[in-house]
């Protein structure tokens, strides 16, 4: 049974290997049916419906071209060691 906020509902499963599988999780989490049912199902849902890697990789390409042009010199070609340490090699 699952609990839904208020109301109840059932979820019955007649697969041997499904209820196999929901036991082991189970006994690794300590967490009731209900629970790691719900977590599995959103956990593989949130997989799902991530964007894949191509649209990541877009999505990071529109932000360098629109963040590029906001490095100028010194920093555009500047290394961070100079920035960031002294002759000695202390942070400054």
């Amino acid at each position: 049974m699952v609990e839904d906020g208020e109301s109840m509902a059932e979820l019955n499963i007649k697969n041997e290997q499904t209820h196999d599988l929901a036991r082991r999780l189970t006994e690794l989490t300590g967490e009731s049916l209900t629970e790691a049912v719900t977590t599995s199902l959103r956990e593989r849902l949130a997989r799902l419906e991530r964007p894949d890697a191509a649209t990541r990789r877009r999505r990071i390409e529109v932000i360098a071209e629109r963040a590029g042009p906001l490095f100028r010199e010194p920093y555009l070609s500047q290394d961070h060691g100079n920035l960031l340490y002294d002759d000695a090699g202390f942070p400054k």
